[in-house]
């Protein structure tokens, strides 16, 4: 059956909307927003950077070498605005940067000796009581109504075990991309420094 495009575009949208829902929630925390604050102070902020050299090398595999070469710029310039502008504008606490799969490394076993893939630097994480989580996605926080239509930065704690969210937007600060937005580059920046910003006040509106 041959279904109008209006229709099939909705259908489409629905089945994006609904993995977003069910592959992006985490358990939500059983801590207070007021806890988690001097928590992250004096804890650690691992920033996950993008990595899709399995994906790259593929394309390179397939013979698709300009494809790879543009995906790779691309994955470079975006961890490289990131850095910068958490090392520019963020001090709300110490920050480290990982890849992706360094996650379950430290879920398995906080113990296990990780390392900054900006400075080179070991990261033992042994001692640290509080270990916190964020990369530029989709959010999904309790408030608001960014968490379909604006990627950005989510804070995330490692509770238990697992991955949880904080369930507060002050914990989320979204980038404005479109048309008539800045350069994504700037809109970075403003975003990270509004997310320290919100976190020293321990208010999402100052």
């Amino acid at each position: 059956m041959n279904l109008p495009v209006q229709i099939r575009t909705c259908l489409l949208v629905l089945c994006l909307l609904t993995s977003i829902w069910t592959f992006g929630q985490h358990p939500t925390t059983k801590i207070d927003k007021k806890t988690h604050l001097t928590m992250l102070k004096e804890g650690v902020l691992l920033v996950r950077l993008f990595d899709q050299d399995k994906k790259i090398e593929s394309l390179q595999k397939r013979g698709q070498s300009a494809d790879a070469q543009k995906l790779e710029k691309e994955q470079s310039e975006k961890n490289a605005n990131i850095v910068k502008a958490f090392q520019t504008h963020f001090n709300y606490c110490t920050v480290h940067f990982i890849h992706p799969q360094d996650s379950k490394t430290i879920i398995r076993d906080k113990s296990n000796i990780i390392q900054d893939i900006v400075t080179g630097a070991s990261i033992n994480l042994a001692g640290v009581n509080d270990i916190y989580f964020t990369d530029f996605s989709f959010g999904h926080p309790a408030e608001g109504f960014e968490r379909y239509n604006r990627k950005g930065f989510q804070i995330l704690y490692l509770e238990e075990g697992k991955i949880t969210g904080l369930g507060r937007d002050l914990f989320y600060a979204g980038v404005k991309q479109g048309v008539f937005s800045p350069k994504f580059s700037k809109s970075l920046q403003k975003t990270i420094y509004k997310l320290n910003r919100r976190l020293e006040n321990g208010s999402k509106y100052l």
